[in-house]
């Protein structure tokens, strides 16, 4: 819970979001090329939600407590 895994529990995939969108507004924002970014915007949630649900089973009350501590999924 120091640097920037502080600020939310998956910083890693926020900047994925954010380089995705950037390369779909670089692209003229037309219909085509934002089909990428929405793309990863839903692979990530769901992904993110498997690996709170494991994470859940595998360290049950420290993740808990984690969760606690650093309360945003996404920056």
């Amino acid at each position: 819970i120091s640097n920037h895994w502080a600020l939310a529990r998956k910083i890693n995939y926020t900047y994925d979001i954010f380089l995705s969108t950037c390369f779909g507004i670089i692209f003229r924002a037309s219909f085509e090329s934002m089909l990428y970014p929405t793309f990863m915007i839903i692979v990530l949630i769901h992904r993110a939600w498997r690996d709170d649900m494991k994470c859940q089973e595998k360290y049950g009350k420290y993740w808990t407590k984690y969760k606690k501590l650093v309360s945003h999924l996404f920056l």
